[in-house]
């Protein structure tokens, strides 16, 4: 039996035990075998806080050296799972943490690759248009490109303007985001508001307020026929989250279910999910392959307390509902 079986013998008989896997990678990177990289990277990345500068340098070394290894040798390692694990068991408070937490879970979730915070502007190059051939000329402009054209002002806060960063990438990466659903993604400046996010042909607008610009992740207000605006999410994340969530499933879920949070409906969601979490005042609930938000109020599914679970094809249909729809 070769060295390298032995290395792979012993991997097998203690998946967890991490030591034999980096005595596995010294002896790889000795030989000048990529794989030896990988295999470190791969340990080290379970360790880093999701939302850490750490974690978002080692992404794209790791998807660059994933891609280059035999998929037998990867099954061996138990690297590179197509399988969702969660991604919210620590939710911080910033803004471009938070951002990076709905970028990993897009990966994890819909396995698009996504880039870091504040990344590469062009997302709709002409190119590009061949595998999104429904996007239109204007939406191939940068993000920046298309604030100047829109006379939109300096001080945009990060969050707002990593919104339209983030839709693009998602419009780019799954090609029937947000078809059909009237949704509208462009800022408009006025002198009191930034309206950035148009549903059901402009009659519901979503803005910040002029006096919110200063704050990175600003409150979000809704504005419904021309009535009065409304404050409808503490930050732009939230809304992010919530649109994401409830909005856009391409994937089998349940439709929401009002549901207030009592002791015992508490108890079933913590026995059934092993991770859970606060962002904001919405709760995650995650497994693999499984999520779930309970929402106290969302501009998207009404002011009832209400559950929304999402299961990927992956997961066990049956174990879904018994656990949760019983």
């Amino acid at each position: 039996m070769s060295e390298e079986r032995l290395f792979l013998k012993a991997i097998k008989n203690k998946p967890d035990d991490r030591t034999a896997r980096l005595v596995y990678a010294d002896w790889l990177q000795e030989r000048d075998d990529e794989r030896g990289e990988l295999i470190r990277i791969e340990e080290e990345l379970p360790t880093l806080p999701i939302h850490s500068d750490r974690y978002w340098e080692l992404k794209p070394r790791r998807r660059t050296l994933l891609k280059a290894a035999e998929k037998p040798w990867l099954m061996q390692m138990g690297y590179g799972s197509t399988d969702y694990q969660p991604v919210f068991a620590d939710v911080p408070t910033g803004w471009k943490e938070r951002w990076r937490l709905l970028r990993e879970f897009v990966e994890r979730w819909y396995r698009i690759p996504m880039q870091d915070v504040g990344g590469p502007l062009k997302l709709f190059p002409k190119a590009a248009r061949k595998r999104a051939p429904w996007v239109g000329e204007a939406e191939c402009q940068s993000v920046d490109d298309a604030l100047s054209h829109r006379k939109v002002r300096a001080g945009l806060p990060p969050s707002l303007r990593e919104w339209m960063l983030f839709i693009r990438e998602l419009q780019l990466g799954l090609n029937e985001f947000g078809r059909g659903t009237g949704d509208d993604h462009n800022f408009t400046e006025s002198p009191k508001q930034i309206d950035f996010f148009q549903q059901q042909g402009y009659r519901e607008c979503f803005l910040v307020r002029n006096e919110d610009r200063k704050e990175p992740d600003p409150q979000v207000w809704q504005s419904s026929y021309g009535d009065e605006p409304e404050c409808v999410s503490p930050h732009v994340t939230t809304l992010a989250l919530h649109y994401l969530l409830t909005q856009y499933e391409p994937q089998f879920g349940e439709p929401p279910a009002e549901q207030r949070m009592t002791q015992k409906f508490a108890r079933r969601l913590a026995k059934y999910f092993p991770v859970r979490s606060n962002f904001d005042e919405t709760q995650i609930y995650e497994r693999s392959n499984v999520i779930a938000l309970w929402i106290p109020k969302s501009p998207f599914t009404g002011n009832d307390p209400c559950i929304h679970v999402k299961a990927r094809s992956e997961a066990d249909r049956a174990e879904v509902h018994t656990a949760l729809w019983e």
